[in-house]
């Protein structure tokens, strides 16, 4: 209510207290911790700030590292698992409880891609497989399996996700919705007279459900943080919603993905269909051209356009982003068929993905 913040020095313990005209709750997303028993140890970590990789990075190139285990294969459990092989020979197993990897994106047989690439490149990849606990041999870590298997690795990542950090705002009258993120209006503004909030601690609009999503996307952070800036110095910012596009490379193979999976259109009563297969992504004279393999998923009645997965090693993020757009504007299958492109033999043909799918 006096627009104050109080702050306390960590290393002193003195507090002091700092003025404000507008106040930008920026406080980001955390890991989640692990519900199977896990000691604490140093050989035992999150991937989720500079610090982590830091002194990972220490004790890998001084030799300390030969194995590793990562739980959880999202996309820093996937981009670890690469540097981790790529970067240092470590060997290196990435834990799944799920039966794919990437599971809030793909479906299993998109994912198949990846996993198969993975064991190209002698990643051990556990899918459908729970931890139990681990524990500490002196203070080497083991990674008990429900299969009844372990593994005894130098260390253990722990990639389990993120949950936003939403303490000092609750605690602070701001409000905070059902499932754990802070409200916002378009223009970024808080419960809270004066209180802007931004990042992966917010809950955003999804463009294709209409419902409330939760997206922890670098790009978005950078975007909101823009916005909340020119709303203060007066302009008319705002931040409508995002469909949740993201990409990621592994091993020269990238993945992108948009929207809904199938899991996730089942879990909303979607009435849905899917249309899927792979084409080159440029006229197969071309020397430099490669196969693109996607996924589509549309509503029945509606042909609504619902999520887009693609897998390939070349022009692949210029695809979702084209979907992207189609999906924030509430766009159906036709706008896929009718979707034009730059056509040039050494970069894309005349028919290309988006439009066979649709």
């Amino acid at each position: 209510e006096n627009q104050i913040v109080s702050v306390e020095n960590k290393i002193n313990s003195e507090m002091r207290d700092f003025d404000y005209d507008y106040l930008v709750v920026a406080t980001g997303a955390s890991p989640i911790p692990p519900k199977f028993p896990c000691p604490e140890s140093e050989n035992i970590t999150t991937f989720h700030n500079p610090l982590d990789a830091k002194n990972f990075r220490t004790r890998a190139q001084t030799g300390q590292v030969g194995s590793a285990a990562i739980i959880g294969a999202g996309f820093i459990g996937c981009e670890l698992a690469e540097a981790l092989s790529s970067m240092w020979g470590i060997e290196t197993s990435l834990i799944e409880l799920e039966d794919r990897l990437l599971p809030r994106s793909l479906d299993k047989e998109m994912s198949l891609f990846i996993e198969k690439h993975f064991a190209a490149n002698d990643i051990n990849v556990k899918t459908g497989t729970m931890v139990g606990e681990i524990t500490l041999n002196d203070q080497t870590p083991v990674v008990h399996l429900n299969d009844g298997s372990s593994l005894e690795v130098d260390h253990v990542f722990l990639c389990m996700g993120v949950a936003p950090n939403v303490k000092l705002a609750y605690d602070s009258g701001i409000a905070v919705s059902e499932s754990g993120e802070i409200l916002v209006d378009k223009h970024l503004r808080t419960s809270q007279p004066n209180v802007y909030a931004a990042g992966d601690c917010i809950e955003t609009p999804s463009f294709i459900t209409h419902q409330p999503a939760f997206f922890p996307l670098g790009s978005l952070s950078n975007r909101q943080g823009r916005v909340v800036a020119e709303v203060i110095a007066g302009m008319d910012s705002s931040f409508r919603g995002a469909t949740g596009v993201i990409s990621m490379q592994v091993y020269g193979l990238t993945m992108a993905a948009c929207g809904l999976n199938e899991s996730e259109a089942k879990r909303m009563g979607y009435d849905y269909k899917c249309s899927w297969g792979s084409w080159f992504d440029r006229p197969d004279y071309m020397p430099e051209g490669g196969a693109i393999s996607a996924k589509l998923l549309y509503e029945v009645k509606t042909h609504k356009l619902l999520g887009l997965q693609l897998v390939g090693s070349k022009q692949v993020p210029r695809y979702i982003d084209a979907f992207s757009l189609m999906a924030t504007n509430g766009g159906t299958v036709q706008d896929m068929v009718d979707y034009e492109h730059s056509y040039t033999p050494p970069h894309s043909g005349p028919i290309n993905p988006l439009n066979n799918l649709g």
